[in-house]
Formats: C-alpha cells, sequence, structure tokens
C-alpha cells in the first residue's frame, strides 16, 4: 500500500529539523565553549603556580621567569605557545618582605608572588572574547638563585 501525504506538509520535516538543529547545534557549541573556558581557567591558575615555583629557586627578576610562567622556552619567545594570546606583558613578579611589603633587596624576600592579569581570551567562534579573572599565587622564596659553593647566583635549570 503506497501512502502519500498531504502537499501542505511536505515541507514540514525540513522546518523541523531545521528548528531542532538549530538548537541542538547551539548546545553543542555551548559545551565546547565551556569546556575551553575551564581549559583556560585551570591552564592560567597552573602558570601561576608553576611561575611561583620558578621564581623561588631563580634569582631576583631573572628574564626567562615570565617565559617559563607562560609555558615557553628559557631565552625563547614571549608568546604562549599554549594560549593564544597570552604573553610575558601578562605576567607579573613581585618579592616580598615577611610582613607582606615590597621587598627591595636580597635579604629581605620572604615571598614570591606571580600573577597573570588582563588577560582576554578569545572564543572559538566569532561571538567576542572574555576577560579572564587575575590569578595569583604566592609561595615561600627558597634559594632565589644562590648557590654557596659557587658563590655566584645561578637559576638551575634554566
Amino acid at each position: 500500500m503506497i501512502r502519500r501525504t498531504c502537499s501542505a506538509q511536505q515541507g514540514l520535516v525540513t522546518v523541523e529539523f531545521a528548528l531542532i538543529g538549530l538548537l541542538f547545534l547551539t548546545l553543542v557549541f555551548g559545551i565546547i565553549e565551556t569546556a575551553r573556558s575551564m581549559f583556560v581557567m585551570n591552564t592560567i591558575d597552573e602558570a601561576t603556580r608553576r611561575g611561583a615555583r620558578v621564581a623561588a629557586v631563580c634569582p631576583m627578576h631573572h628574564a626567562d621567569i615570565a617565559r617559563i610562567t607562560i609555558f615557553g622556552e628559557p631565552g625563547g619567545d614571549d608568546a604562549s605557545p599554549v594560549l593564544m594570546g597570552l604573553n610575558t606583558g601578562h605576567v607579573s613578579v613581585e618579592y616580598l618582605a615577611k610582613d607582606g611589603t615590597a621587598a627591595i633587596s636580597y635579604p629581605d624576600i620572604a615571598f614570591v608572588r606571580v600573577s597573570v592579569r588582563n588577560y582576554n581570551y578569545p572564543l572559538l567562534f566569532p561571538l567576542g572574547s572574555f576577560d579572564v579573572p587575575p590569578f595569583t599565587t604566592t609561595l615561600p622564596a627558597e634559594s632565589l638563585g644562590w648557590h654557596p659553593d659557587l658563590h655566584l647566583r645561578t637559576c638551575i635549570g634554566i
């Protein structure tokens, strides 16, 4: 038996698919962007921990601390190979005394603080971008590159 449809309903499947498909694709792309934003947040959090660890054992104001913070190579480029738009200009390294004020000289340093600020991450789709909140990690200062046997400041591993 052949079933015939009314000519008024012939395009109905296409319209229904367009409406449901639009909602489905919006949901899928929303999930993708949410996952990417969580990746960005976790990566920047890890970057500040990484930078604080390096700053705790390297000499004050070593040029490679910011590069290593953004997952770059020592002596390499100032742009991050992991996150679009992240560069060493977004990284700040502070040396603090025991009372939390800025330390000026090596003997006064008790803590190092590394922050990533003012980073704006572009979205995958042309919907704009989002401002990433500032991330900060503070660690106790360790050797700061001082090696007693060598009597000079070196940054082990850099």
